[in-house]
């Protein structure tokens, strides 16, 4: 996960990579509370539920959770914006386009 490694933190074995160490190492680092409330609420409510294969998503479910994703990415950006004023190579490659 790009916004871990953007706070110097990486899940090196690769049977702790998953969104709960994720959130849990965020949590570490002080990253915004917010975002990581919105990743862990992506786990616990969508991705989880989700990984059955006879689950499915109605069509308002579908856009309401790329909503929720949309808005958890932009506050990931906003977040890593406004720790690293100057960000290095690395963090500028996960902006978008126009942050640059």
């Amino acid at each position: 996960m790009k916004y871990l490694e953007a706070w110097g933190k990486k899940v090196e074995k690769a049977s702790q990579r998953n969104w709960g160490k994720y959130t849990d190492l965020l949590k570490e680092t002080g990253a915004n509370k917010k975002v990581i409330n919105s990743i862990d609420q992506i786990r616990e409510l969508h991705r989880n539920p989700l990984l059955h294969p006879e689950d499915t998503l109605i069509m308002a479910e579908a856009l309401n959770l790329w909503a929720i994703c949309c808005s958890t990415i932009q506050g990931m950006i906003a977040d890593i914006e406004e720790r690293f004023p100057n960000p290095s190579p690395e963090i500028i490659g996960m902006l978008p386009d126009e942050t640059r």
